[in-house]
């Protein structure tokens, strides 16, 4: 009997690349690298760390086996979080701003979390007031609606990481948008 492999369409974000001169990775570089793990189809959008790309892992593992080659062929340590690009696509289809008077897409982001954090950590986050920021949190997602901007909010990904426990990183809505697309 014949094994048939099921190729998934995955995405992985990397946190911390390409940022204020730090931890430069070009694109290009990236992709070739990625090559030798296996990947497949493997495209990349901008310069922050959005790629796309085929395989037949799991997503954990495939989050490990990105990080440990962008460690072995760059040197950096970078936190990659990876999900399927249907999970993505519902992520973009049920963001609870979209529609609501008074937003304004280019306010609004996603951050991701690299697992689903202990609901009394959720619960004591949205107790805090962030105002006139909001955040919605839904599964490994948080929804941000950031009136303030994203260089001036309170809600930052360190804050994110720091009292949920796991690791995060925020794409702004055109970006999630263009992931789901390509």
């Amino acid at each position: 009997m014949t094994n048939i492999l099921i190729m998934k369409t995955c995405i992985a974000l990397l946190r911390g690349i390409n940022v204020s001169g730090k931890n430069l990775i070009k694109m290009a570089e990236l992709r070739n690298t990625l090559v030798e793990t296996g990947l497949q189809n493997i495209r990349t959008y901008i310069q922050s760390g959005n790629i796309v790309f085929e395989s037949d892992e799991a997503g954990y593992r495939l989050a490990d086996l990105i990080a440990a080659q962008i460690h072995t062929r760059f040197g950096f340590n970078i936190p990659v979080i990876v999900l399927l690009q249907d999970e993505l696509r519902l992520i973009r289809d049920y963001n609870p701003f979209i529609g609501t008077d008074g937003i304004i897409e280019k306010q609004l982001y996603v951050t991701l979390l690299s697992s689903v954090p202990e609901q009394a950590v959720v619960d004591h986050i949205r107790s805090l007031d962030f105002s006139p920021d909001q955040l919605i949190f839904a599964g490994r997602a948080i929804y941000l609606n950031l009136v303030t901007g994203a260089a001036n909010t309170k809600i930052t990904n360190a804050l994110l990481e720091k009292k949920l426990k796991v690791n995060a990183t925020a794409r702004n809505w055109n970006t999630v948008m263009k992931l789901c697309e390509m």
